[in-house]
């Protein structure tokens, strides 16, 4: 009724003020996430763009959901008319079986008015959402399980019909259901059929061919029905299909023909035979009945014997057995029975037993061979039935053959006998004849044996258990017990044998505390005990009897004294260290006091409790059986660190027996507190650093506290953060904020860092707090340059490159000499060789004539250097002389007679001039400034050095500069020792001269005397040119 009035009032006030009503559609897809769009209707109805902005901002939308349990579905957007999905949309549930599923929305446009600020209704929009179907549920069948039935041996094809399967999608191919077998099969096949009344689909199974329900009785398929959705979704049936039975099959005998073997004294009723008959037919088709058949004399109950039969009358029975089963109409089949009758032995053996005249009586351990008695034996029937077999089932006995007659026996003590085993025994007599059934006869007569000491005393038990109560008085009884109850201890052994050989007495072995009475075994004290003293005694009881020997046996008695409650409890210590971490939940385990009742059982209880006129009391409680102590609440250590109080502990039963101890609690720190930087502080955390700040500047310290422990107050310092790049380090230990790098134009700003401290808990616990570092920009670029100025590795380096650049130069200024001066020796070397060649062609000539020294000052003085007799060179070699010449005349003069003497020593020396190659502003030695000594060529340069090019040796005269511009030729005639055997050249000399070698080996080939020559040279310079040439020479005679 209240909707119902709801409705008349809006449709009264909403009916005279609407204009219009506007209609739009919208489809959608079941199963999309609540929030999904479904359409605009401000946009869609051009409401929207039929109004400007500022009006549209006065428009509000509102969805009439009363009545329309279907709008649940659905929210409108009052200010953009937008309409969403508030679930999940299900179209099975939402339209049921409805093949066309819509939803209709009414929407209220309510406009408000500008000057009254009233709003008002003046369109509606009705929205229609079609909801479209979705695959998402597969076909499913009305049972998962279906039974059918059919009758075997139905002709083929035989129709099956069972129930189609449903599809909860009811729209085109999502409801389009197909069928298949799961597993193909060549005896069913499927087939759907319309029924012609209901018009509904048959799915029907197709057997196709002819089934025997003893061959299989029934038969299992899955049916799978699939619609045509996307995806394809699919559900299954399991069909059992059970063959029913028809009475197809008559009853078969397991065998047709049966014998059997009856005795001629088998007893009425009894079974002589059983026939079995099988039919493949179940239920009343297959259940068998037999009788005798009507063609049998007798028609009696079958397989039974219905009166007494005897061999001598008759030996053989025949008759047929017929089986019928139930069916209809009933089917039977018959079995033909054949009885022997079988004779038997009915006549058993007869004994006569004598017994000796001594009696049967038999002393114990007497040996074996003692004779007892004889007995015959008979039998009536023949053949094996007569032949008779008699034994003795007792191995203490045996029989013999008396005097070789066959059925007379004698009965023999077979071992010794024990009283104790068996006192008095009975002997059995078994006799049987040897038919293969066998009758038998028994006779029995007693044996007794006399005893004799022959056994000791056996305690019942190997050890005995009692107790008794502490401080009880002396000749208290031992109790046993027995569960909740006792009895007084007693000991018993037994002894086997009779009379006095079996009657024992008790005794204790030793001494002990503790009685025995010797007849009946009970046990007493002779003190008092102490169980804190001493809770176990043991102890060994004697049993003998009363025989000759006298034998014996012992047992162990253990005694267990038991408590009395006669002991107070005791702490273990006067106090008790306790600790417990802060912040742990009340009821946590604090640790336990420890006392002992040295009682045992009940008596060993104690009570814990808290003494209470204590404050620190409340804070703890206190087990009242194990003495743990637990927190009543949680602990602060930064507000009380420790507690003090006191624990009693009490025994229940007696309470005056109690103790006290004191506890102390210490409550161990937990990094429950985070540091604190106390520098710098949010109030002053700005710095200004110079911009000429030198690398490891300290700039501030980090200083932070923690009310935590000192061992959980170690603080490691960190950056946080930094926009620096790297211009800042923290020192970790210390806090010390330093300048990591040098500052560079691009540093010059306000830097930002964030600062963090760490304390050393085992959870670390952070803090953190922003720093703002300026760096002014002013004279950065000339403070750059100061400072690499003033750097004191500055001037190092450029000394360094100073002294590399120079050490460069000089190497390389070396090497350049080295390899000028390496050239110059090269070329003087070749200068040499051809200076040795033709000082070789001068010794040469010089061997065979005279030497014209100085043409215009005259000749030798008359002496020649010739080649003459062996008596001039004999002469030669024992005289000497000198001879001493100068050349006066210029160059040109030597040179003009030079050219008149063709085969002077001079024309050996014209061919080139000589100059010095180390430095062409040297002047000309002159032609034939070169001298030939002992086949060795000297040649001289500006630098006053004389160097032999045919040997190693090196002759240094005076230099140039201390010669005084002189020149000076002297030679020596060296003596004897400078001679040589040897004769001159080799035939094969080119003229040039031997080798270095040749010329070493025939220094004395082209002159009887060895000539040495030393020439000095000195020369002007610009100003003269070869004046004051003298050649002095010096000859041996």
């Amino acid at each position: 009724m209240n909707i119902l009035a709801f409705l008349v009032v809006v449709f009264v006030v909403w009916v005279p003020t609407t204009r219009c009503q506007d209609l739009v559609r919208y489809n959608i897809t079941e199963g999309q996430e609540a929030g999904i769009f479904v359409g605009n209707t401000a946009v869609d109805t051009k409401l929207f763009s039929s109004t400007s902005p500022e009006e549209f901002q006065l428009v509000r939308f509102q969805l009439f959901d009363r009545g329309n349990l279907n709008a649940a579905y659905f929210r409108v957007d009052n200010q953009s008319g937008v309409i969403r999905t508030t679930a999940v949309i299900d179209r099975e549930s939402l339209c049921r079986n409805n093949l066309v599923c819509t939803v209709i929305l009414d929407i209220a446009v309510w406009r408000q008015t500008v000057p009254s600020g009233s709003s008002e209704i003046f369109k509606t929009i009705r929205a229609t959402i079609s909801i479209e179907d979705k695959n998402d549920n597969p076909p499913e069948f009305p049972q998962k399980v279906v039974t059918l039935t059919m009758p075997e041996n139905m002709p083929a094809p035989y129709r099956l019909y069972t129930s189609v399967a449903t599809d909860a999608d009811k729209t085109g191919e999502n409801s389009d259901i197909s069928y298949e077998l799961e597993s193909s099969s060549p005896i069913f096949s499927l087939q759907v059929d319309r029924n012609s009344d209901s018009g509904l689909p048959d799915l029907i199974i197709v057997v196709n061919k002819m089934l025997d329900r003893e061959d299989t009785d029934s038969y299992y398929l899955t049916i799978v029905a699939r619609d045509n959705g996307v995806p394809r979704l699919s559900g299954s049936v399991l069909v059992r299909i059970e063959i029913t039975d028809a009475n197809d099959n008559e009853p078969k005998f397991l065998q047709s023909n049966y014998s059997v073997d009856v005795m001629e004294n088998a007893s009425i009723m009894d079974p002589i035979l059983t026939v079995s008959a099988v039919d493949r037919d179940i239920n009343e088709n297959g259940r068998v009945v037999y009788q005798l058949s009507s063609r049998s004399r007798r028609r009696r109950r079958k397989g039974y014997l219905t009166r007494p039969i005897d061999y001598e009358t008759k030996t053989r029975f025949q008759f047929f057995v017929e089986a019928t089963d139930r069916g209809t109409p009933p089917q039977s089949s018959a079995a033909f029975v054949v009885v022997n009758i079988v004779d038997v032995n009915d006549n058993a053996p007869r004994i006569q037993l004598t017994l000796s005249p001594e009696g049967t009586d038999v002393i114990e351990n007497t040996p074996p061979g003692k004779f007892l008695g004889h007995f015959a034996v008979s039998d009536m029937d023949s053949g094996a039935s007569g032949n008779v077999v008699c034994e003795i089932r007792d191995n203490n006995f045996r029989l013999e053959n008396f005097d070789g007659q066959p059925n007379v026996y004698k009965i023999i003590l077979a071992q010794s006998l024990d009283h104790e085993d068996i006192p008095v025994r009975q002997v059995t007599i078994r006799c049987q004849d040897r038919d293969k059934n066998p009758l038998i006869s028994t006779k029995t007569f007693d044996v007794k044996v006399i005893d004799v000491n022959d056994n000791s005393p056996v305690f019942v038990q190997s050890a005995f258990t009692g107790v008794i109560s502490e401080n009880r008085p002396e000749g208290t009884y031992v109790q046993q017990m027995f569960g909740d109850s006792s009895n007084v201890l007693t000991v018993a052994a037994e002894d086997m044998d009779d009379g006095d050989n079996g009657r024992v007495s008790y005794r204790i072995q030793g001494f002990s505390n503790f009685s025995v009475d010797p007849l009946t075994g009970t046990i007493s004290t002779l003190m008092s005990f102490d169980r804190e003293v001493q809770d176990k005694y043991q102890f060994v009881v004697v049993a003998q009897d009363a025989g000759s020997p006298r034998l014996t046996s012992t047992a162990t008695i253990i005694v267990n004294i038991l408590d009395q409650n006669d002991n107070p409890p005791q702490f273990l210590q006067p106090a008790f260290n306790l600790d417990l971490r802060e912040n742990m939940e009340p009821g946590s385990s604090v640790g336990s006091v420890a006392a002992i009742d040295k009682d045992s059982g009940p008596n060993s209880r104690m009570v814990y409790t808290i003494v209470r006129d204590e404050d620190n009391s409340r804070y703890f409680s206190v087990d009242i059986d194990t003495g743990l102590i637990t927190s009543n609440q949680m602990f602060d250590r930064e507000i009380r660190s420790s507690f003090m109080f006191s624990v009693e502990v009490q025994d229940p039963l007696v309470l005056s027996y109690r103790d006290v101890a004191n506890v102390f609690v210490t409550i161990r720190d937990e990094n429950d507190n985070d540091p604190v930087i106390v520098n710098p502080t949010p109030a002053n955390n700005s710095i200004t650093l110079p911009n000429n700040s030198t690398i490891g500047t300290t700039i501030i310290v980090i200083r932070a506290r923690d009310l935590d422990a000192p061992e959980s107050t170690r603080f490691d310092y960190f950056l946080e953060r930094s926009d620096s790049d790297g211009l800042f380090q923290i020192m970790t230990e210390t806090g010390g904020l330093i300048l990591a790098r040098e500052i560079h134009k691009d540093d010059a700003k306000r830097h930002v860092i964030v600062v963090g401290v760490s304390d050393g808990g085992v959870r670390p616990r952070t803090a953190t707090a922003t720093l703002f570092i300026s760096i002014p920009s002013e004279g950065l670029q000339a403070a750059a340059v100061a400072n690499i100025l003033d750097e004191p590795n500055f001037l190092i380096v450029v000394i360094i490159i100073s002294v590399t650049v120079l050490a460069v130069l000089l190497i390389v200024a070396a090497i350049c000499i080295i390899f000028r001066r390496d050239k110059n020796r090269r070329a003087g070397r070749t200068q040499q060789r051809q200076v040795k060649d033709k000082m070789y062609q001068a010794a040469h000539w010089v061997s065979t004539q005279s030497l014209p020294l100085a043409k215009d000052s005259g000749s030798l003085s008359g002496h020649e250097v010739s080649r003459g007799s062996d008596s001039s060179s004999a002469e030669a070699k024992r005289s000497k002389k000198e001879v001493s010449f100068s050349l006066a005349d210029d160059l040109e003069k030597d040179q003009e007679a030079d050219a008149d003497t063709s085969g002077s020593f001079g024309s050996v020396f014209s061919s080139q001039p000589v100059t010095t190659p180390e430095n062409n502003n040297m002047k000309m030695l002159g032609e034939g400034r070169f001298v030939f000594v002992n086949g060795k060529t000297l040649s001289s340069t500006n630098s006053g050095h004389c160097y032999e090019s045919s040997d190693s040796h090196l002759y240094q005269n005076t230099p140039v500069a201390e010669t005084d511009d002189r020149l000076n030729l002297q030679i020596e005639r060296r003596g004897e020792d400078a001679l040589s055997e040897s004769s001159g050249e080799t035939g094969t000399d080119s003229g040039r001269g031997g080798s270095e070698d040749e010329v070493h080996s025939n220094r004395g080939s082209s002159m009887e005397t060895g000539i040495l020559l030393h020439v000095s040279l000195w020369e002007s310079g610009a100003r003269k040119k070869d004046q004051g040439r003298g050649l002095s020479v010096a000859e041996a005679s």
